[in-house]
């Protein structure tokens, strides 16, 4: 009966063992895993910030009127060019189409 405790007792720290080194193994590899993880985060936040200069230097006015000016051939209009229009004739414009297109 004692040597049957006995190889019982070894195998239970044997099995201990080897599972307290495959545990240690397996957080060893999630360990890397994170590093790996929190280097793409950061890579990801520094394309992120690059990409954010990126979208307010292309749409500061000075570049928005480089681009008006030199690819679409649009200028600023004299001041004879530019029509006002009251507000009151705005709202009726608006108005009418939509109730012409109920009388059809």
């Amino acid at each position: 009966m004692a040597r049957l405790g006995l190889l019982l007792l070894v195998g239970w720290f044997a099995y201990s063992a080897i599972s307290l080194v495959s545990v240690r193994y397996q957080q060893r590899l999630l360990y890397v895993d994170l590093g790996r993880a929190q280097a793409v985060e950061n890579e990801l936040g520094i394309d992120w910030r690059y990409l954010q200069l990126e979208r307010a230097k292309l749409t500061t006015n000075a570049r928005i009127q480089q681009v008006t000016t030199q690819k679409l051939n649009m200028q600023i209009p004299h001041i004879g060019q530019i029509i006002y229009i009251k507000d009151s004739e705005l709202v009726n414009n608006l108005a009418s189409p939509a109730a012409q297109q109920s009388n059809q």
